[in-house]
């Protein structure tokens, strides 16, 4: 029954989109990072000096003409980026590692 709703739905979606809309797939790297930081008391405890590393991010969707003359356009799509930030924070002369995973 799921299998043959999801057959429909993707048919649907190539017969609807194949008449003058555009689908479209996007990928990207990208790379997260704490910049300009300050705490409370407007001093920067964070050490960005490790490393900053690359993620992958992943998009979808469908562009729809919304004028005749074709110039403008409404996009609707989804994507999705996992980042990870690694740092780390000092307290008096010690610096300790920490790692943000924000997905």
């Amino acid at each position: 029954m799921i299998k043959s709703a999801i057959k429909y739905c993707i048919w649907f979606l190539v017969g609807y989109t194949s008449y003058a809309q555009t689908l479209y797939v996007e990928t990207a790297l990208s790379s997260a990072y704490f910049k300009g930081y300050t705490n409370d008391f407007g001093v920067n405890t964070l050490d960005n000096t490790y490393s900053k590393p690359l993620e992958l991010g992943v998009g979808a969707g469908v562009i729809f003409d919304i004028s005749k003359n074709k110039r403008f356009k409404w996009d609707i799509g989804a994507n999705y980026n996992k980042y990870k930030i690694n740092s780390s924070f000092l307290l008096g002369n010690t610096s300790t590692a920490t790692q943000y995973n924000l997905s």
